[in-house]
């Protein structure tokens, strides 16, 4: 019984702590969406200069042995640029990931429209509803076309607060178990 206390604490105090720097992530990039939009450009970029740098090696090395690994030459030059052009301008990423929301946000409605003109030609009750929300997703993928960097600095905040709200609830959780722990201990351990 004293090991799985052991156990159980460890596992708990662990889970607490984690959740604890989600915590403080999480409202960091509430409050600073663009330290996060230029942090995954950064990221990205290195990525694809790395990846690059990579494809580029490779080639050179089995250049003797197989020239028509060219397109390991063309990806990797390729890849190099775009990584340098991302490096040098990490808000290019967040300006496309909300350029890409508001065309799908814009194309669903637009299916979704081809559905409400059935539900009222099947004079569904729904349709009204049905129509509203389509109506309102469209504009908002509008809204996000026009003005997709500050589009993706609310999507950014919003996902932070998410993390936030989740990692509360399981610091909560696991207060909630440590007060129940021998409880708990019956459960899993027994």
């Amino acid at each position: 019984m004293k090991d799985n206390r052991k156990i159980f604490n460890v596992i708990s105090i662990s889970s607490i702590l984690g959740d604890i720097l989600l915590l403080i992530l999480g409202l960091y990039f509430a409050f600073n969406p663009e330290t996060q939009a230029s942090l995954m450009g950064y990221m990205f970029g290195l990525a694809l200069l790395i990846v690059g740098i990579y494809n580029s090696i490779k080639y050179i090395i089995n250049f003797s042995k197989n020239k028509l690994f060219i397109t390991n030459l063309i990806y990797g030059v390729l890849s190099i640029i775009i990584g340098i052009f991302i490096l040098f301008n990490p808000f290019s990423i967040a300006n496309i990931i909300s350029i890409m929301i508001g065309l799908w946000l814009i194309m669903s409605s637009l299916f979704n429209g081809a559905l409400v003109w059935q539900l009222k030609k099947h004079k569904e009750e729904i349709w009204v509803l049905s129509l509203t929300i389509t109506t309102l997703s469209l504009i908002l993928g509008i809204l996000v076309l026009i003005n997709p960097f500050h589009s993706y600095l609310l999507l950014t905040a919003f996902v932070g607060i998410l993390v936030s709200c989740y990692s509360a609830i399981n610091i909560l959780q696991q207060l909630l178990f440590r007060r129940r722990v021998n409880e708990i201990i019956k459960i899993f351990y027994e």
